[in-house]
């Protein structure tokens, strides 16, 4: 009986033994995949500024030209990240741009078309606006006067004031409206922001699918575009021209907000394709040159 004993408080405590040791090799293995992640997630801070500094570095004519291209930056001890920096004007800004240029957009991506209903449906509940089913005309007198519609179907004054169409700050919210997935979400998102400054695109640094939607825009207009944008002729008088006949979708202005993509590349201790999407605005009258209005891992 002793002997009987003496053989199950062994195995016992070898159970316990094998038991404490898988323990203590799962929580190393989770100690060491937490230390990769905050030390990649430093690394993308470390790459945002860098990004600054490229942006800071460059004269501020020069800044409307920044169109995405990535560009690779070691940030030390053989640590590579991808660096994209966007000007945001060069992209659709979901709470500022014309609701006709969001549609036109949305029918050029590459979706079916149940998934286009669905995201046109979103931006017109959005934007709560009849700019996107169009405007009319008001019948003019004459002398050129708009005409005075009769005093009974004269509206009448009040003091309410219409209410401002709701603006996102996120565009994961985008999400709840029905039939509007991450799949659907994930094809929009290279091309729209939420940060301009006034809703007309920066053709020097739009992507080609977006001067594609720009209503009424010839072939040989966008070419134009594209041609001066390479050479960096944002003030020729041939893009001169297309923009005062596109006022109301297209403007070259010095670019204060900017949309920065960050990609780990390559590093010992790091996690390969970790990514950081983040929002930036150029601040002179604060301490910092800059600051983040959004970021997203």
């Amino acid at each position: 009986m002793i002997l009987l004993v003496v053989l199950w408080s062994i195995a016992l405590m070898t159970v316990i033994v094998v038991a404490l040791s898988a323990f203590a090799q799962k929580s190393i293995s989770a100690a060491g995949v937490e230390t990769d992640r905050l030390r990649s997630e430093l690394a993308l801070e470390a790459g945002l500024a860098v990004a600054c500094g490229l942006i800071l570095g460059r004269k501020p004519e020069d800044r409307a030209y920044l169109n995405g291209t990535p560009a690779a930056a070691d940030i030390g001890d053989g640590r590579i990240v991808e660096i994209a920096v966007h000007d945001a004007s060069g992209l659709v800004d979901f709470n500022r741009a014309d609701p006709a240029l969001l549609l036109a957009l949305t029918e050029r991506l590459d979706l079916g078309q149940d998934q286009k209903t669905a995201l046109q449906a979103a931006i017109k509940s959005v934007r709560q606006t009849d700019a996107v089913e169009g405007t009319k005309v008001q019948p003019t007198e004459a002398s050129g006067r708009p005409a005075q519609p009769p005093e009974s179907e004269q509206p009448a004054e009040t003091s309410e004031k219409k209410p401002e169409p709701p603006a996102l700050f996120s565009t994961a919210q985008l999400l709840s409206f029905e039939g509007v997935t991450p799949k659907v979400l994930d094809k929009l998102l290279p091309f729209i922001t939420l940060y301009s400054s006034d809703g007309k695109v920066n053709p020097m640094a739009a992507p080609a699918l977006v001067l594609e939607s720009i209503p009424e825009l010839s072939p040989g207009e966008r070419k134009v575009l594209m041609e001066a944008a390479a050479r960096r002729a944002g003030q020729s008088n041939a893009v001169q021209d297309i923009l005062a006949e596109r006022e109301a979708f297209l403007a070259i202005e010095e670019p204060r907000t900017f949309v920065i993509g960050l990609k780990i590349l390559a590093g010992p201790g790091l996690i390969a394709g970790s990514r950081l999407t983040a929002s930036i605005v150029l601040d002179g009258s604060g301490k910092s040159p800059f600051q983040v209005l959004a970021w997203s891992w």
